[in-house]
C-alpha cells in the first residue's frame, strides 16, 4: 500500500514529516503486525525537471516555481486481518503530515497518481482545465465508458460523479 503527500523542500517540514512517519509505524508495534514493513521516501521534485519537454495534464508545468518533495510511504503486511488498522494508521500519518505542512505554509496539493491510497483524489490537484481536457479525452476515445465504470480498481477520473 502507498500514502503520498508534496511539500515545498522546507526542512522543518520534513523533519516534522520524518517524525510523524517514525511515532505513526513504533505505534503499530504493539499489535504486531504479522510481516510489517515501511519505508519513508523523499522524492525531490525540481521546477526544471517539471518544465522540460512539453506540458503535460498533471497541471505542474507552469505552477511550479521552487523545489517540491514527494513524501511518500510504502507499506506492507502478511495478515488480512491487520488491514483495517494499518490502512487507518497510515492514512492518519498522511493526514497529519498535511496539516503540519498546512500550519507551515509549505503545502502542495499534487499528489503522484501511482502512490496514492485509495481515499486521495489525485485527480483534483491537475487543476480544473486539465481534468476538463481528461475527460474530453476519454469521452472521444473512450465513448463508452469502459475505463472509468467497466474496469475495477484504479483511480477514475470522477465523470460518472457529475
Amino acid at each position: 500500500m502507498f500514502g503520498n503527500v508534496t511539500i515545498k523542500n522546507d526542512s522543518a517540514t520534513l523533519g516534522a514529516a520524518h517524525a510523524s512517519y517514525c511515532d505513526t509505524f513504533a505505534s503499530l508495534r504493539p499489535n504486531k503486525v504479522k510481516g510489517l514493513v515501511s519505508t519513508l521516501v523523499l522524492q525531490p521534485l525540481l521546477p526544471d525537471w517539471v518544465r522540460k519537454g512539453d506540458p503535460n495534464p498533471l497541471g505542474l508545468h507552469d505552477e511550479v516555481n521552487e523545489p517540491l518533495v514527494i513524501v511518500s510511504f510504502t507499506v506492507n503486511w502478511d495478515e488480512i486481518n491487520d488491514d483495517k488498522l494499518v490502512k487507518t494508521t497510515t492514512r492518519r500519518a498522511v493526514e497529519q503530515i498535511e496539516t503540519i505542512a498546512a500550519a507551515n505554509k509549505t503545502g502542495h496539493p499534487y499528489r503522484y497518481l501511482n502512490y496514492c491510497q485509495e481515499w486521495q483524489k489525485p485527480f483534483e490537484c491537475y487543476g480544473k482545465e486539465n481534468l476538463q481536457f481528461l475527460h474530453e479525452v476519454s469521452r472521444r476515445y473512450d465513448p463508452d465508458g469502459l475505463f472509468q465504470k467497466g474496469c475495477i480498481g484504479g483511480f477514475k477520473l470522477g465523470m460518472n460523479d457529475q
